[in-house]
């Protein structure tokens, strides 16, 4: 489970995140791996309930910084389901033929696998997907499907849909960067993550 804020609404994350442990609060024979939400504005808010959540439930959750990029998709691979509004119920979980339930509005817009089950974050819809995704249907639908992300072409595909499409309604602003300021975000990042993986495998 990775639940983030929605950065384009305001303070809606400790009521979302709410709704999401109410619905498995009362779901004793779940076992689940939380990883805490990033840094956007609220994401304290939901690394707090994590904590909470974890601390009443020791039997049965257990919640991790970060797992990396390996540890992350290893994971993934033993799962029943993913469950939250990340990227990576949509991009990645279809390839591993787990089902996604995907809370609300924060991945509005991308193109999805037929086993990602869609709801909003709301106690009752969020019960309903689970069971929907925990079901042996859906389960043996999600082992079969086609992720519209998969393939050795996507990237050049996305960047020519891209640059043909029409986009006078974006959400967000985006701007160009220069090549300096984004080989130095790129070495940070592969830095952080190096520091990462040395504090979850015990390395100093």
């Amino acid at each position: 489970m990775t639940f983030h804020p929605v950065t384009l609404e305001t303070a809606t994350a400790e009521s979302q995140f709410g709704q999401l442990l109410a619905a498995l609060t009362d779901l004793p024979e779940l076992h689940l791996i939380f990883t805490r939400a990033n840094a956007d504005t609220d994401g304290r808010i939901i690394n707090r309930m994590i904590d909470d959540f974890v601390v009443q439930h020791p039997d049965s959750a257990a919640v991790f910084s970060s797992l990396g990029q390996l540890r992350y998709l290893s994971a993934m691979q033993q799962v029943d389901v993913v469950l939250g509004n990340s990227s990576s119920g949509i991009i990645e979980a279809p390839s591993f033929g787990v089902p996604t339930v995907n809370i609300g509005a924060r991945q509005y817009g991308r193109v999805r696998a037929a086993s990602v089950i869609d709801c909003e974050p709301d106690k009752a819809q969020i019960r309903a997907a689970l069971n929907k995704a925990l079901s042996k249907t859906f389960k043996n639908l999600a082992a079969t499907v086609d992720n519209p992300y998969d393939g050795s072409d996507t990237a050049l595909r996305i960047k020519d849909c891209i640059k043909k499409a029409n986009l006078p309604n974006t959400r967000k602003a985006f701007f160009d960067l220069p090549i300096d300021d984004l080989e130095q975000m790129h070495a940070k990042r592969q830095e952080n993550q190096c520091e990462s993986d040395n504090q979850h495998s015990g390395g100093s």
